[in-house]
């Protein structure tokens, strides 16, 4: 049986910051579905790429992103992936859950 897709982002940590480790999105995007993520969505230069995948695809994406970032753009980047589910108990936890969230933000 197939697993169903789910939503998840791959964080990367310290690209496109003061010029440094520059990584486009485009090649952002591209690496993302070679490596298994479908309907890849990015957002400006943040670094961030939403994706669908299932859960196995998910689980071996982080390191494999980090591989390919290096042997594509020389760049030691960690990448953590998480679903939409884990954000959204992050946030229900986190310092500022009481606050109205501002959706631009």
């Amino acid at each position: 049986m197939r697993e169903k897709p789910n939503r998840y982002v791959a964080l990367l940590r310290g690209v496109n910051v003061g010029g440094k480790n520059r990584v486009p999105m485009a090649t952002l995007s591209k690496l993302v579905e070679a490596l298994g993520g479908k309907d890849v969505e990015t957002y400006i230069q943040s670094g961030n790429a939403l994706f669908s995948s299932s859960e196995s695809v998910a689980r071996r994406l982080g390191p494999a992103l980090t591989k390919a970032l290096a042997d594509t753009l020389d760049l030691e980047v960690p990448v953590l992936v998480r679903s939409a589910a884990e954000l959204a108990a992050i946030v229900a936890h986190g310092p500022y859950a009481a606050d109205p969230l501002d959706p631009s933000k």
